[in-house]
């Protein structure tokens, strides 16, 4: 990620992200979460190991994920992901059939699982048909790629 990407992203959840003064030691300063929560997010890397490159624990790494995600999703989804309608589902519909001869087409899904750790409780419903642990990343866009809609955090059975 970019420098002036990543601070786009802090400037846009700072008012939702709210540091809470604690008794017991500092609070994880906004740049510091939004930074453990995308470097996760971006790799496969476990929450002990995150915890440890960033020099918090893994119940702070969890957490940070946690409030940066419903973040991102309560306050920026609606800004940067819409579904076209009326005309532009229109010229969606048209630019797939012109540019990969896919009539009657309002959008592309696909999805991929993202590796978890098993949670103590239900690790039976995360477990993909691989053998993992994961949740399951969702996402549409239109004939040039460009994304409309994406969710994170289905779990497998959902589906089954």
């Amino acid at each position: 990620m970019r420098k002036k990407n990543f601070d786009f992203l802090c400037e846009e959840l700072k008012g939702s992200l709210v540091n809470e003064a604690q008794f017991v030691r500092k609070p994880v300063e906004l740049d510091h979460k939004v930074g453990i929560a995308t470097y996760w997010m971006a790799s496969a890397a476990e929450y002990r190991t995150v915890g440890n490159l960033f020099g918090v624990s893994k119940s702070t790494v969890c957490k940070c994920v946690r409030e940066v995600c419903t973040s991102i999703v309560n306050d920026l989804s609606s800004q940067f992901i819409q579904f076209p309608k009326h005309n532009k589902l229109r010229d969606v519909i048209t630019g797939f059939e012109d540019t990969w001869g896919f009539p009657n087409c309002g959008g592309a899904i696909d999805g991929s699982h993202i590796p978890i750790i098993g949670p103590e409780y239900a690790h039976g419903d995360y477990l993909n048909r691989k053998g993992w642990y994961s949740l399951i990343l969702q996402g549409v866009c239109d004939y040039t790629t460009q994304d409309f809609f994406v969710i994170i955090g289905t779990y497998l059975r959902i589906s089954t």
